[in-house]
């Protein structure tokens, strides 16, 4: 007797934990993946096209990823974008990157802001936020900029100051 109510105890239990797995699926309330020390490449026509490095990288939902101390490379463009937190729109293919971001390269000079968003699939990079440039003796500082990475234009939006060393 003890015996047929402990298998019947067992057989409600994983009744009801399957029936709790199916309504979370039904809901659509997707898992939480997290990944830390995260490094993702990405080739294109054989040649490394991007390199991802995270600390923290959590996938929230089916297109949308959070990153933290990010780190981008294109090593063809020779750019690199380091951030404290970034988000990634996986359907609009574009990194939002924040807190203290540094976008480095060979022929501009480092960009320094608090915000940047990296439209990936574009090579397209825009900011709205206050921008200090260092290159060599020279300092600008402005509000917002676009660096188009195909063509390598890059221009400030608004209120351009620069400062040079003699």
């Amino acid at each position: 007797m003890a015996r047929n109510l402990k298998f019947l105890f067992n057989l409600l239990i994983l009744i009801f934990g399957l029936f709790f797995l199916f309504s979370l699926s039904a809901k659509g309330d997707p898992l939480e993946i997290i990944a830390y020390n995260l490094k993702y490449t990405l080739f294109k026509n054989n040649k490394l096209s991007w390199h991802l490095k995270a600390k923290k990288f959590v996938q929230k939902g089916k297109n949308y990823f959070e990153a933290e101390s990010l780190f981008i490379f294109n090593p063809l463009k020779d750019v690199k974008i380091y951030g404290k937190r970034g988000i990634y729109n996986k359907m609009q293919n574009k990194f939002i990157i924040r807190g203290k971001v540094v976008l480095k390269t060979s022929n501009k000079g480092e960009i320094y802001t608090e915000e940047l968003i990296f439209y990936a699939g574009r090579n397209l990079i825009v900011s709205n936020k206050e921008v200090t440039v260092k290159k060599k003796d020279c300092i600008i500082k402005g509000k917002g900029f676009v660096y188009d990475l195909n063509t390598e234009n890059f221009k400030l939006k608004k209120k351009a100051r620069a400062r040079f060393k003699l």
